[in-house]
């Protein structure tokens, strides 16, 4: 059979896909498995596990913010970072501050902004500070290369942010996060998002763009086996982040798994904001005969307070706007 110049042309772009495209839904099922590597990570059941899925969520911060600018622009740019990231964070910060029973009248106000790095509130919580410096620092980047779409803006985007992991070195240098934090870990997961987010409409023939992300991972599954019980740091992190974004996008979920890690997505920020909480500061889950027991009634408690919340938050929030 023989084909037109322009029919041969339209059959061949037809066998091209993305080189890395995500949907909403595979959004929420990487949101899923991040969450759940967190909350394995921290009882101690996936080796730096946390590690990994604050990788993911980073990586996934990076893609969405430069995928939604590149579209929209930054006239709204922080409405809806204060929105859906800041607020629910103060809310329940002020509870645990209550808790705590904090006099230091500064270091709430720290806290509450989002620049205590998790001291005297909840540990984990130095990740809604970083996130915010991200969310400042892409902001002010956007704002002096204004807002275009081809190569060049593109490429001056990836160099000028993946500068700001040198301003991130300094900060941990002097002390603003403390070592044991790790943030510094994830200094090039923000960055990784952005970088897929701007190459990841270059168009490859199908069975090009599956091999690629099949070698990713099978290197990050090799790399991860040979260092998986010793001490992670930025590559670590990274493999995981790109090993598990590599599964999403190899392999179609279905049936019971897929649902559950739906839900967990559209619940992973809700359950990050509690998840610490109880591991770290209520005794009562102790009483349990066996710690798998306190873990298993630990996550299932985090799962409804997180329902709850979210469902009288996104209320409160419809009301407003």
């Amino acid at each position: 059979m023989f084909y037109t110049r322009e029919e041969a042309i339209g059959i061949n772009s037809r066998s091209k896909v993305a080189f890395f495209s995500i949907s909403k839904e595979q959004t929420l099922l990487l949101k899923g498995i991040a969450i759940l590597m967190v909350i394995l990570g921290h009882m101690d059941y996936i080796t730096w596990g946390g590690a990994g899925g604050v990788t993911i969520f980073l990586i996934l911060s990076g893609y969405g913010i430069h995928e939604s600018t590149r579209k929209n622009g930054i006239q709204h740019y922080w409405k809806k970072r204060l929105l859906k990231v800041w607020l629910p964070y103060v809310i329940v910060t002020v509870f645990v501050l209550i808790g705590k029973q904090i006099s230091d009248i500064k270091r709430i106000i720290f806290s509450l902004i989002g620049l205590d790095f998790g001291i005297i509130a909840d540990k984990s919580m130095w990740y809604i500070s970083y996130i915010m410096l991200w969310y400042l620092g892409y902001y002010i980047i956007a704002l002096v290369l204004k807002k275009r779409n081809d190569t060049t803006y593109n490429l001056l985007f990836i160099i000028f942010i993946s500068l700001l992991p040198v301003l991130f070195k300094c900060l941990e240098m002097i002390g603003v996060w403390p070592l044991s934090r790790g943030s510094t870990v994830y200094l090039f997961a923000f960055p990784l998002g952005i970088v897929l987010s701007s190459i990841g409409n270059v168009q490859l023939v199908k069975k090009l763009k599956l091999s690629i992300w099949s070698i990713l991972l099978l290197v990050t599954t090799a790399y991860l086996y040979s260092v998986y019980t010793q001490m992670y740091d930025r590559r670590m992190a990274l493999a995981w982040g790109i090993n598990v974004l590599s599964v999403v996008t190899l392999i179609k979920f279905s049936g019971l798994i897929k649902r559950i890690l739906l839900w967990l997505g559209t619940h992973s920020y809700q359950m990050y904001l509690f998840e610490m909480i109880l591991l770290d500061r209520y005794g009562w889950f102790d009483r349990f005969s066996s710690k798998f027991l306190a873990d298993i009634s630990i996550f299932f408690t985090v799962c409804i307070m997180s329902v709850v919340y979210k469902q009288i938050y996104d209320s409160l929030l419809t009301g407003i706007e």
